[in-house]
């Protein structure tokens, strides 16, 4: 070995020894605090609340479709908006097989998403109410009948000229302002269905305001023409509110309006009455009604009704399309729609 070989051997010998040292000392505090801090592990008790919590929601998503009852159908039916709920509810319960740090990321989006619906809803509770909220309620004597107090709000399709009806229902029923005194004025009590009340009309374009307009320009006084009216309404439940109604308003006129289309079927549906051995007419105690038949409900979200309604705009759409294309369309005829404003 050369002299330079030896020299250069033992110049680099400290070095080695230095950096041995360097790497095998303790570690101080300062290099503790800037090592990087691994994830604390959750406790055995987190990992099962995340569980149980996310058992829960999908047991209530499962549990909600099966008791969920779709607008305007009866009976076992299993709709789109059930099917989706539980899809939700089983794609949910699968997380509780899935590791951990999954079903945590997972259970804070759904918990996020579930308060971002709650306050939707009452943003549009709030705001888009009258609109969508029925102003139909549930009663024992006559089946269902007007919300009083509620507010209508009722935008028309394109087809039915694109209005916007607004109308309020007053305390005591009815459609149109708060009543007079009995005896103030003349009174017309007009009783009747859909074609009374009117709901996509506007208040001057109803029956009862132009009968009072008529009645008021002939008579030469004020006329009050109380507008009774419930859309489905027939003669059965038309004569239950008379009897109970006549004597509290004394009106001087009474209206009963018929449409021959339907009404007798009413009687059939409703069985509010039946006919004894003689002949007469007797309360029918067995009288059933479908919920379902009313125009849907003031709990039922609406979110859903928004969606609902976008999914029928769309259908219709499709449909009014098709028949454009088609060489039978006639765009002359309304093909039973009632169309306005052309």
């Amino acid at each position: 070995m050369s002299l330079r070989s030896a020299t250069a051997i033992c110049t680099r010998m400290p070095k080695i020894q230095h950096s041995s040292r360097t790497l095998r000392r303790p570690l101080s505090r300062t290099d503790m605090q800037t090592q990087p801090q691994s994830e604390p592990r959750p406790t055995r008790r987190t990992a099962l609340a995340v569980r149980m919590l996310t058992a829960g929601i999908a047991l209530g998503l499962v549990l909600l479709a099966v008791i969920d009852k779709p607008y305007g159908q009866s009976g076992a039916v299993f709709g789109l908006y059930k099917g989706v709920l539980f899809a939700a509810g089983v794609c949910v319960g699968a997380l509780c097989l899935a590791p951990l740090s999954w079903n945590q990321k997972a259970l804070t989006v759904l918990i996020s998403v579930g308060l971002s619906l709650v306050v939707a809803e009452s943003v549009l509770r709030g705001t888009l109410g009258p609109q969508f909220d029925t102003i139909y309620q549930r009663d024992e004597r006559v089946l269902y009948r007007l919300v009083p107090g509620a507010e209508r709000i009722k935008v028309l399709p394109p087809i039915n000229g694109g209005a916007v009806v607004r109308y309020k229902i007053n305390s005591q029923g009815f459609r149109g302002p708060e009543l007079a005194r009995p005896g103030e004025s003349t009174r017309v009590l007009v009783y009747g269905d859909s074609f009374i009340q009117g709901d996509f009309s506007q208040t001057e374009d109803t029956f009862t305001e132009q009968l009072r307009g008529r009645l008021a320009r002939k008579m030469g006084k004020s006329v009050e023409v109380v507008n009774a009216g419930v859309e489905g309404y027939g003669p059965d439940q038309e004569l239950r509110r008379m009897e109970d109604e006549l004597p509290t308003l004394k009106p001087n006129l009474v209206i009963v309006a018929i449409y021959a289309g339907n009404d007798f079927a009413d009687l059939l549906r409703d069985k509010l009455y039946r006919l004894s051995s003689d002949g007469s007419l007797q309360d029918n105690p067995s009288m059933s009604f479908d919920e379902s038949a009313m125009k849907g409900s003031r709990s039922e979200p609406i979110l859903r009704k928004i969606m609902r309604g976008a999914l029928i705009r769309l259908l219709a759409t499709q449909v009014v399309s098709h028949w454009q294309r088609t060489a039978a369309y006639d765009p002359n005829r309304s093909y039973g729609l009632p169309v306005t404003g052309r």
